[in-house]
């Protein structure tokens, strides 16, 4: 009986350690999915200005806690960018992410097949200020491959 019940505790502590991991990061997977695809209808919806106005509301639907839209073109320009607004207009097609992959190009390779996908990658978090792995939702726009997209920090 003892032993029964012990491999029963056992068995659930076990199933608890397997599943938390993925239930806890199915709420923020599922948040950036979902502002992505709001924000694409919106930017269909009632285009370019009234998105780029709407993306960079900090009072607006697009920028929740640390979930903020991110658009830009096939190059990298910065469209919007509702954590930091004044880098609409910036190029950062250069810019490398820790491991030398141009950001720029891992999104348009997730967006090539399927017209969206997740992108994987090292990034500095704002609040520990230490290296942590972020995931990065994005869709494409429109046929000149701009992008719109939400990162999210995949808790370890």
């Amino acid at each position: 009986m003892l032993r029964s019940r012990f491999n029963s505790v056992v068995r659930a502590v076990a199933i608890t350690v397997l599943i938390a991991p993925i239930t806890a990061f199915a709420g923020p997977k599922e948040d950036a999915v979902d502002m992505v695809d709001r924000a694409y209808d919106f930017w269909h919806t009632h285009g370019r200005e009234a998105a780029i106005q709407a993306f960079h509301d900090p009072n607006g639907e697009f920028i929740k806690g640390d979930l903020y839209i991110w658009v830009s073109t096939g190059d990298g320009v910065i469209i919007a960018h509702g954590g930091t607004p004044a880098l609409a207009g910036k190029n950062l097609g250069g810019m490398k992410l820790p491991d030398g992959r141009k950001f720029v190009e891992e999104v348009q390779k997730a967006t090539s097949t399927d017209g969206q996908g997740w992108v994987s990658y090292t990034w500095t978090h704002p609040v520990t200020r230490k290296p942590g792995m972020k995931m990065t939702y994005v869709r494409d726009l429109s046929p000149d491959r701009t992008a719109v997209g939400v990162g999210i920090y995949v808790e370890e």
